[in-house]
């Protein structure tokens, strides 16, 4: 299974106050589209690959980074506190069940990587967690 099915896969089983759980081409495409809040949409974010390290194969370290974005409404709070604390709770559930998590003896386990407010708009809260593994791309 690849990396960012299987991040979606385990959120959706895990997590039963998500409305909405699915996969995303990026936060662009989640903000053109629909959402139901509270969502929550994983992408691939970033991949960065090390210089060869070997002299006659090569052996690159291949560092992957998911974006998962989530999103809460509320439009009785202008401010979005009550936006922010839910979310904050959402994303507490998510460190829970992906901290760690592996994809195949290929990959590092799942780790954190911070998250950042994306946007507020229309009582929408958009908040965006990184999370980053590893794996070594190898030909012999």
């Amino acid at each position: 299974m690849m990396l960012r099915a299987l991040v979606e896969d385990t959120i959706r089983l895990a997590i039963h106050e998500f409305k909405d759980v699915g996969g995303a081409a990026g936060i662009q495409s989640v903000l053109a589209n629909a959402v139901t809040p509270p969502g929550c949409y994983v992408f691939r974010q970033k991949v960065t690959v090390n210089p060869n390290t070997a002299i006659s194969t090569i052996s690159q370290l291949s560092m992957e980074t998911l974006g998962v974005l989530v999103v809460t409404r509320n439009v009785q709070d202008a401010r979005g506190g009550v936006n922010s604390d839910e979310s904050e709770a959402l994303c507490t559930l998510i460190r829970g069940v992906l901290l760690g998590l592996t994809v195949d003896n290929s990959y590092a386990p799942l780790e954190y990587g911070g998250g950042d407010l994306v946007l507020m708009r229309d009582g929408l809260h958009f908040w965006r967690e990184l999370w980053q593994t590893s794996r070594y791309l190898r030909v012999a």
